[in-house]
Order: structure tokens, then C-alpha cells, then sequence
């Protein structure tokens, strides 16, 4: 009676778990389907401008570009974008706007970070407490633990397999098929996290300006770290793209191939394990229905 009584109070705190979990996990979702209206907007029913960003405006430890630009009247505006702790811009960067020709002071970046980060991690967010919600009531039904491991470890396998693909591939077409030029580190950027410098962590953001096979000067940024490995007025390698001259990288394995061997550890770390799991636990099942087993 009484561990009936207890199993019941337990599955009862499961339940509720699970409502919770899943009803903020909808919720998130929601949020991150809200969030992802404007810049769906934009892009049916909008056009883009040109703009160019006047000022890195610095607020914690984040760096958000402002960018003026003009709607078709004429007519002069600026828009702050999305603040990070690695900028992806500098000051006379030309970038494009998206603008709603009824409304054209309410814009955004034409730029995938700054348009869909935020639906991104909140959708994120919004499945990871799901997933919460039906791994408890999975177990409260007595699922097969190894396998429910398994299923769960193959989800991240897939994330690090998606960010691999989504990182690695157009890192070795750059690598492969881009021109080369030397380039110049003019600054480093410091930034601070948002506890500042009374406690919070440093990083240093690089700015190398080169000169393109066509004669153009270019400044671009790379990765933000606490250690960095170039010094102002080192000479660096930078490949790019004829013609996106501003999405040059500098050619070091850190800017290049960092992120593809995150997700490619990732990858193996979380997928192999799953794999061999998935395959004894059917191999187990296989031997268990096979007729004529010896007893004793």
C-alpha cells in the first residue's frame, strides 16, 4: 500500500514535471515563431537599401553596429543591430537593410546572424525542454534506459554533424578555390563580458586590412578570443572570394577550422557511442527471440 502510494506521488511529480517542461517548451517555440514574423515580413514584402555602418555602439560586454541608411523617399535613418561579444563589423562597413516601404523606419541587417539568432536559441531553447518533458515521462514508463541514452546522444550527434557540414564545407571551398593576399593586423578590439573588467573575462577581436587582386582595400574581423595569437602589425594570410572581398577569412586554423573540428568531436564523441549501443541492444534483442536458447 504504501509503495503504491509513494509510486503514485512520484509519478504525480513526473507529471507535473513534464506539464512544466513542455508548456515552457511551447511556450519558447512560440516565442521563437513570433520572433521570426518580422524577418519573414521583410523578406516577402520588403526591399533592401544600402546603408553603411556609422558607430560600434558598446553596452556590457557586447558591440552592436548602427547603420544609416535612406529609404526610397530619400529620407535618412539609422537602425541598431543586434549586439555581440565578437562583432562581425566595423565602422564604414556597406551593408544592405531590410525595410518595409510603409514603414520604412522599422529595419533590419540583411544579415543571417542578426535576422535569425534570436529565433534560432529560442526555438533551441523551446526543444531542449520538450525533449525534457518526454525523457521524463519516457522514464516513468519504464523505457529501455540504454536506448533512450542512445536516442538522446544521437540528437547531439546530429547537431555536431549539422554544424560540421554547415562550418566545414564552405571553409574548404574557401580553402580550395579562393584567392590568397597578405594582410595586415591594424587593431584588436577589446571587449569585456558583461560582469566587465571587475571580474569579467577579456577577449580581443583582430582587424586586418588587405588589398585585393582588384585593387580594393578591405578590413576584416576575426574570431574573438582571450589569447590572441597575432599582434598589431603582424603580417597574416587572408583567402577570399573574388567579388565578397568582406567575407575573407584569415587563413589560420583557428579561423578557419575551429568550428568544423567542434562539431566533428562532437560528432564522434556523442554518435559512436549511440551507434554501438544501438547495435548491441540489437543484437540482445535479436538473441532473445532466436528459438531453441539452451535454459540451464
Amino acid at each position: 500500500m504504501r509503495r503504491n502510494l509513494a509510486l503514485r506521488r512520484q509519478r504525480g511529480r513526473v507529471n507535473i514535471f513534464a506539464l512544466v517542461a513542455g508548456g515552457l517548451g511551447a511556450l519558447l517555440l512560440f516565442g521563437a515563431l513570433a520572433l521570426s514574423w518580422q524577418p519573414l515580413k521583410m523578406q516577402m514584402r520588403g526591399q533592401r537599401v544600402a546603408g553603411a555602418v556609422i558607430e560600434m555602439r558598446q553596452s556590457g560586454g557586447y558591440v552592436a553596429p548602427v547603420v544609416r541608411y535612406a529609404d526610397p523617399s530619400g529620407a535618412a535613418h539609422e537602425v541598431i543591430g543586434n549586439g555581440a561579444s565578437a562583432p562581425e563589423f566595423v565602422v564604414g562597413d556597406k551593408i544592405e537593410i531590410w525595410l518595409l516601404p510603409e514603414q520604412p523606419g522599422e529595419a533590419l541587417i540583411a544579415d543571417f546572424a542578426q535576422m535569425w539568432i534570436g529565433p534560432i536559441m529560442l526555438g533551441g531553447f523551446g526543444l531542449l525542454w520538450l525533449g525534457a518533458a518526454w525523457l521524463a515521462q519516457a522514464l516513468d514508463r519504464g523505457a529501455d534506459v540504454a536506448r533512450l541514452g542512445a536516442t538522446v546522444f544521437s540528437v547531439i550527434a546530429a547537431g555536431g554533424l549539422i554544424t560540421l557540414a554547415l562550418s566545414g564545407w564552405p571553409a574548404l571551398r574557401l580553402y580550395a578555390q579562393g584567392s590568397r593576399a597578405q594582410g595586415t593586423v591594424t587593431e584588436l578590439t577589446e571587449t569585456w563580458t558583461s560582469n566587465g573588467r571587475r571580474g569579467g573575462s577579456r577577449f580581443l577581436t583582430p582587424h586586418v586590412r588587405f588589398t585585393s587582386a582588384a585593387g580594393q582595400s578591405v578590413e576584416i574581423l576575426g574570431h574573438a578570443v582571450s589569447d590572441p595569437e597575432f599582434a598589431v602589425g603582424d603580417t597574416v594570410p587572408v583567402v577570399y572570394f573574388p567579388g565578397k572581398e568582406r567575407e575573407a577569412r584569415i587563413e589560420h586554423w583557428s579561423e578557419l577550422w575551429m568550428l568544423p573540428l567542434v562539431g566533428g568531436v562532437i560528432t564522434a564523441a556523442f554518435g559512436l557511442p549511440a551507434l554501438g549501443t544501438f547495435m548491441f541492444s540489437r543484437a540482445r534483442n535479436s538473441a532473445r527471440r532466436r528459438p531453441g536458447r539452451a535454459h540451464g
